[in-house]
């Protein structure tokens, strides 16, 4: 079963790469990388929370986007 990260998450670690492409002037893959971004940008974001276990929904209160973090 997958495991769910948040797409904040998903959007930070995108980002650390495509700074690494550019750095190494990789020009093809920093825009495969931003291709990525955008494709996760334009997804929809579910308001549920899903058990990692069985995938049952869990009752929970809304989950906000980290802002911020280490």
């Amino acid at each position: 079963m997958a495991t769910l990260i948040r797409r904040s998450e998903a959007l930070k670690r995108i980002k650390k790469l495509e700074e690494r492409a550019s750095e190494i002037g990789d020009k093809k893959g920093a825009e495969w990388i931003v291709k990525c971004f955008n494709a996760i940008m334009s997804c929809k974001v579910e308001e549920k929370v899903f058990c990692a276990g069985c995938g049952k929904p869990v009752n929970v209160s809304k989950i906000p986007e980290d802002e911020g973090g280490p």
